[in-house]
């Protein structure tokens, strides 16, 4: 991982922007092949204890994140991680993760202390939208923008 994608994947707003300011490749990835905005999507969409113990990760800090990067301009198609798609859910239900599907998807959570607020995720597809970002795909909720 970068120090980018690290800083972005803790929610590290103040860092992700120093890093930017210093003039660090916002597409730059590491040997996962995966850029800081895939780890900024990646926090958005875990569940607390996925992002570790010392990693509580606030929706707001996410959202945060994502903005400064899309606002340095990350590019909001980049490769997700696998763990948004697995080969068998792609084959057998027609998956096509995309950023904006991500974002749907965390709204769609049961428990309402996991999910995105709707205002939220309206301006965070906003921003991804106005950035270029794919308006198909289908994620896990089985929802499109």
């Amino acid at each position: 991982m970068t120090p980018l994608a690290v800083a972005s994947r803790h929610g590290n707003t103040y860092g992700v922007g120093r890093l930017i300011r210093h003039g660090v490749n916002v597409d730059a990835t590491g040997q996962t092949s995966l850029t800081a905005l895939a780890y900024a999507l990646q926090a958005l969409n875990a569940d607390d204890n996925e992002l570790g113990l010392f990693s509580i990760v606030s929706r707001a800090q996410c959202i945060a994140t994502i903005r400064t990067l899309l606002e340095a301009g990350a590019n909001p198609n980049c490769a997700l991680p696998k763990s948004f798609t697995p080969t068998v859910a792609v084959a057998r239900f027609g998956y096509d993760i995309t950023a904006l599907t991500v974002v749907l998807d965390r709204c769609e959570r049961k428990h309402p202390d996991k999910e995105l607020r709707r205002v939220d995720a309206s301006q965070l597809m906003r921003t991804l939208l106005s950035k270029g970002a794919r308006p198909d795909g289908r994620g896990r909720a089985f929802l499109s923008p």
